[in-house]
Protein backbone atom coordinates (compact mmCIF):
# COMPACT_ATOMS: atom_id res chain seq x y z
CA UNK A 1 0.00 0.00 0.00
CA UNK A 2 2.90 2.37 0.75
CA UNK A 3 4.31 1.79 -2.74
CA UNK A 4 0.95 2.58 -4.32
CA UNK A 5 0.61 5.81 -2.32
CA UNK A 6 4.14 6.85 -3.29
CA UNK A 7 3.36 6.27 -6.96
CA UNK A 8 0.14 8.28 -6.65
CA UNK A 9 2.01 11.16 -5.05
CA UNK A 10 4.62 11.08 -7.83
CA UNK A 11 1.84 10.98 -10.43
CA UNK A 12 0.12 14.05 -8.95
CA UNK A 13 3.37 15.98 -8.84
CA UNK A 14 4.17 15.04 -12.41
CA UNK A 15 0.71 16.14 -13.52
CA UNK A 16 1.27 19.50 -11.80
CA UNK A 17 4.65 19.86 -13.51
CA UNK A 18 3.10 19.18 -16.93
CA UNK A 19 0.39 21.77 -16.26
CA UNK A 20 2.94 24.37 -15.18
CA UNK A 21 5.11 23.60 -18.21
CA UNK A 22 2.33 24.10 -20.72
CA UNK A 23 0.05 26.58 -18.93
CA UNK A 24 2.66 29.21 -18.02
CA UNK A 25 1.76 31.19 -21.17
CA UNK A 26 -1.70 31.72 -19.67
CA UNK A 27 -0.25 34.05 -17.04
CA UNK A 28 0.68 36.59 -19.74
CA UNK A 29 -2.29 35.90 -21.98
CA UNK A 30 -4.68 38.88 -22.10
CA UNK A 31 -7.82 39.83 -23.95
CA UNK A 32 -7.10 41.18 -27.42
CA UNK A 33 -7.24 44.92 -28.07
CA UNK A 34 -10.35 44.47 -30.22
CA UNK A 35 -12.15 42.79 -27.33
CA UNK A 36 -11.09 45.57 -24.92
CA UNK A 37 -12.55 48.23 -27.21
CA UNK A 38 -16.05 46.84 -26.64
CA UNK A 39 -17.90 47.74 -23.44
CA UNK A 40 -19.02 44.89 -21.21
CA UNK A 41 -20.48 45.22 -17.71
CA UNK A 42 -17.94 43.97 -15.10
CA UNK A 43 -19.48 40.50 -14.71
CA UNK A 44 -19.83 39.97 -18.46
CA UNK A 45 -16.29 41.27 -19.05
CA UNK A 46 -14.92 38.64 -16.66
CA UNK A 47 -16.86 35.93 -18.44
CA UNK A 48 -15.62 37.19 -21.80
CA UNK A 49 -11.99 37.07 -20.68
CA UNK A 50 -12.55 33.67 -19.09
CA UNK A 51 -14.02 32.25 -22.30
CA UNK A 52 -11.02 33.44 -24.31
CA UNK A 53 -8.61 31.96 -21.76
CA UNK A 54 -10.57 28.69 -21.77
CA UNK A 55 -10.34 28.57 -25.56
CA UNK A 56 -6.58 29.09 -25.34
CA UNK A 57 -6.32 26.40 -22.64
CA UNK A 58 -8.29 23.96 -24.78
CA UNK A 59 -6.01 24.60 -27.75
CA UNK A 60 -2.96 24.09 -25.53
CA UNK A 61 -4.20 20.80 -24.06
CA UNK A 62 -5.14 19.40 -27.48
CA UNK A 63 -1.81 20.36 -29.02
CA UNK A 64 -0.12 17.16 -30.32
CA UNK A 65 3.11 17.85 -28.43
CA UNK A 66 1.25 18.35 -25.13
CA UNK A 67 -0.79 15.20 -25.58
CA UNK A 68 2.24 13.13 -26.60
CA UNK A 69 4.36 14.21 -23.63
CA UNK A 70 1.49 13.84 -21.14
CA UNK A 71 0.83 10.30 -22.42
CA UNK A 72 4.50 9.32 -22.23
CA UNK A 73 5.04 10.82 -18.79
CA UNK A 74 1.77 9.98 -17.05
CA UNK A 75 0.55 6.83 -18.77
CA UNK A 76 2.80 4.23 -17.12
CA UNK A 77 2.43 5.74 -13.65
CA UNK A 78 -1.35 6.09 -13.79
CA UNK A 79 -1.71 2.41 -14.68
CA UNK A 80 0.15 1.44 -11.51
CA UNK A 81 -1.51 4.04 -9.30
CA UNK A 82 -5.03 2.88 -10.02
CA UNK A 83 -4.47 -0.60 -8.60
CA UNK A 84 -6.89 -1.04 -5.71
CA UNK A 85 -5.51 -1.53 -2.20
CA UNK A 86 -8.47 -3.75 -1.25
CA UNK A 87 -7.55 -7.44 -1.27
CA UNK A 88 -9.86 -10.40 -0.55
CA UNK A 89 -8.73 -12.24 2.57
CA UNK A 90 -7.02 -9.16 3.99
CA UNK A 91 -8.41 -6.56 6.44
CA UNK A 92 -10.01 -3.48 4.92
CA UNK A 93 -7.43 -0.66 5.07
CA UNK A 94 -8.20 1.88 7.78
CA UNK A 95 -10.10 4.99 6.75
CA UNK A 96 -11.20 7.96 8.86
CA UNK A 97 -13.51 10.66 7.54
CA UNK A 98 -13.93 13.87 9.53
CA UNK A 99 -14.98 16.29 6.76
CA UNK A 100 -18.77 15.70 6.78
CA UNK A 101 -18.71 12.01 7.81
CA UNK A 102 -21.67 9.85 8.83
CA UNK A 103 -25.17 11.25 8.61
CA UNK A 104 -27.06 10.50 11.85
CA UNK A 105 -30.58 11.24 13.07
CA UNK A 106 -31.13 13.46 16.08
CA UNK A 107 -34.83 13.55 16.57
CA UNK A 108 -36.31 14.85 13.34
CA UNK A 109 -33.06 16.53 12.34
CA UNK A 110 -29.88 15.15 10.79
CA UNK A 111 -26.25 15.85 11.63
CA UNK A 112 -22.83 14.69 10.50
CA UNK A 113 -20.28 13.04 12.79
CA UNK A 114 -16.78 11.62 12.14
CA UNK A 115 -16.69 8.06 10.80
CA UNK A 116 -13.99 5.42 10.56
CA UNK A 117 -13.68 1.79 9.55
CA UNK A 118 -13.41 1.04 13.27
CA UNK A 119 -17.15 1.80 13.49
CA UNK A 120 -17.95 -1.35 11.51
CA UNK A 121 -19.15 -3.73 14.22
CA UNK A 122 -18.75 -7.49 14.53
CA UNK A 123 -21.07 -8.81 11.85
CA UNK A 124 -21.11 -9.22 8.08
CA UNK A 125 -20.74 -5.79 6.52
CA UNK A 126 -21.54 -4.49 3.06
CA UNK A 127 -19.56 -1.34 2.35
CA UNK A 128 -20.06 0.56 -0.89
CA UNK A 129 -17.93 3.50 -1.99
CA UNK A 130 -19.56 5.46 -4.81
CA UNK A 131 -18.96 8.62 -6.78
CA UNK A 132 -21.66 11.24 -6.26
CA UNK A 133 -22.77 11.09 -9.88
CA UNK A 134 -26.14 10.32 -11.40
CA UNK A 135 -26.76 6.63 -12.08
CA UNK A 136 -23.60 5.31 -10.42
CA UNK A 137 -25.44 4.60 -7.17
CA UNK A 138 -27.63 2.10 -9.09
CA UNK A 139 -24.77 -0.08 -10.36
CA UNK A 140 -25.25 -2.63 -7.55
CA UNK A 141 -29.01 -2.32 -7.03
CA UNK A 142 -29.57 -5.97 -8.09
CA UNK A 143 -27.16 -7.07 -5.39
CA UNK A 144 -29.03 -5.07 -2.75
CA UNK A 145 -32.33 -6.54 -3.93
CA UNK A 146 -30.88 -10.01 -3.38
CA UNK A 147 -29.77 -9.03 0.12
CA UNK A 148 -33.28 -7.93 1.07
CA UNK A 149 -34.62 -11.28 -0.11
CA UNK A 150 -31.97 -13.53 1.45
CA UNK A 151 -31.01 -11.93 4.77
CA UNK A 152 -32.58 -10.52 7.89
CA UNK A 153 -31.57 -6.83 8.18
CA UNK A 154 -30.25 -7.52 11.68
CA UNK A 155 -27.61 -9.95 10.39
CA UNK A 156 -26.09 -7.71 7.74
CA UNK A 157 -24.73 -4.19 8.15
CA UNK A 158 -24.90 -1.81 5.19
CA UNK A 159 -22.72 1.29 4.93
CA UNK A 160 -22.64 3.50 1.84
CA UNK A 161 -19.86 6.05 1.46
CA UNK A 162 -20.56 8.83 -1.01
CA UNK A 163 -17.57 10.63 -2.45
CA UNK A 164 -18.93 14.16 -2.83
CA UNK A 165 -15.50 15.26 -4.07
CA UNK A 166 -16.19 13.15 -7.17
CA UNK A 167 -19.35 14.95 -8.28
CA UNK A 168 -20.46 17.27 -11.05
CA UNK A 169 -19.25 20.80 -10.41
CA UNK A 170 -21.56 22.74 -8.11
CA UNK A 171 -23.64 19.74 -7.00
CA UNK A 172 -21.96 18.83 -3.68
CA UNK A 173 -24.65 20.72 -1.74
CA UNK A 174 -27.34 18.74 -3.54
CA UNK A 175 -25.52 15.52 -2.67
CA UNK A 176 -25.56 16.35 1.05
CA UNK A 177 -29.27 17.18 0.90
CA UNK A 178 -30.02 13.89 -0.84
CA UNK A 179 -28.06 11.95 1.78
CA UNK A 180 -30.06 13.58 4.57
CA UNK A 181 -33.33 12.67 2.86
CA UNK A 182 -32.25 9.06 2.28
CA UNK A 183 -31.17 8.71 5.91
CA UNK A 184 -34.61 9.74 7.08
CA UNK A 185 -36.21 7.25 4.70
CA UNK A 186 -33.87 4.33 5.58
CA UNK A 187 -32.49 5.01 9.07
CA UNK A 188 -31.09 1.47 9.35
CA UNK A 189 -28.52 2.21 6.62
CA UNK A 190 -25.32 4.03 7.47
CA UNK A 191 -24.65 6.87 5.03
CA UNK A 192 -21.26 8.58 5.02
CA UNK A 193 -20.23 11.64 2.99
CA UNK A 194 -16.53 11.71 2.07
CA UNK A 195 -16.16 15.40 1.23
CA UNK A 196 -12.42 15.17 0.54
CA UNK A 197 -12.36 11.90 -1.42
CA UNK A 198 -10.05 10.25 1.11
CA UNK A 199 -11.42 6.78 0.42
CA UNK A 200 -10.65 7.13 -3.27
CA UNK A 201 -7.00 7.83 -2.51
CA UNK A 202 -6.39 5.61 0.52
CA UNK A 203 -8.19 2.58 -0.91
CA UNK A 204 -6.69 3.04 -4.38
CA UNK A 205 -10.04 3.32 -6.20
CA UNK A 206 -10.94 4.93 -9.52
CA UNK A 207 -13.12 7.99 -10.07
CA UNK A 208 -16.67 7.70 -11.42
CA UNK A 209 -17.13 4.16 -10.09
CA UNK A 210 -19.20 2.21 -7.57
CA UNK A 211 -17.08 -0.15 -5.45
CA UNK A 212 -18.72 -2.93 -3.44
CA UNK A 213 -16.91 -4.52 -0.49
CA UNK A 214 -18.19 -7.34 1.73
CA UNK A 215 -16.46 -7.93 5.06
CA UNK A 216 -16.69 -10.90 7.36
CA UNK A 217 -17.32 -10.50 11.09
CA UNK A 218 -13.59 -10.04 11.73
CA UNK A 219 -13.22 -7.25 9.18
CA UNK A 220 -11.54 -9.28 6.43
CA UNK A 221 -12.57 -8.68 2.82
CA UNK A 222 -14.81 -11.48 1.52
CA UNK A 223 -15.25 -9.94 -1.91
CA UNK A 224 -14.58 -6.76 -3.81
CA UNK A 225 -16.40 -5.65 -6.97
CA UNK A 226 -15.81 -2.40 -8.85
CA UNK A 227 -18.35 -2.92 -11.63
CA UNK A 228 -21.87 -4.25 -12.17
CA UNK A 229 -22.28 -7.88 -11.08
CA UNK A 230 -23.82 -10.63 -13.20
CA UNK A 231 -26.60 -12.84 -11.83
CA UNK A 232 -24.06 -15.61 -11.25
CA UNK A 233 -21.69 -13.26 -9.43
CA UNK A 234 -24.53 -12.10 -7.18
CA UNK A 235 -25.54 -15.70 -6.44
CA UNK A 236 -21.93 -16.59 -5.60
CA UNK A 237 -21.62 -13.55 -3.32
CA UNK A 238 -24.85 -14.39 -1.49
CA UNK A 239 -23.65 -17.96 -1.03
CA UNK A 240 -20.37 -16.86 0.49
CA UNK A 241 -22.19 -14.44 2.78
CA UNK A 242 -24.52 -17.22 3.95
CA UNK A 243 -21.52 -19.33 4.89
CA UNK A 244 -19.96 -16.40 6.76
CA UNK A 245 -23.19 -15.73 8.68
CA UNK A 246 -23.43 -19.41 9.66
CA UNK A 247 -19.92 -19.48 11.16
Amino acid sequence: MNVTKAVKTATRRLEQAVKVLFFNPLKSFTVSSNARQLYYPPGIKALRASSINNKYRKQTMTHPVTRFLATCLLGPLSTIALAADITPGEPLPDLTITEKGECVLRGEETAFVPWSTGDLNNKIQVVEYVAARAGIDKVHEDFYAALETEFDPETIGVTKLINSDDAMWGTSGLVVGEVKKNKQQKPEHRLVVDAEGLGLEQWGLEEKTANLIVLDAEGRVLLFEDEAMSEQAIADAVGRMRQAVAQ
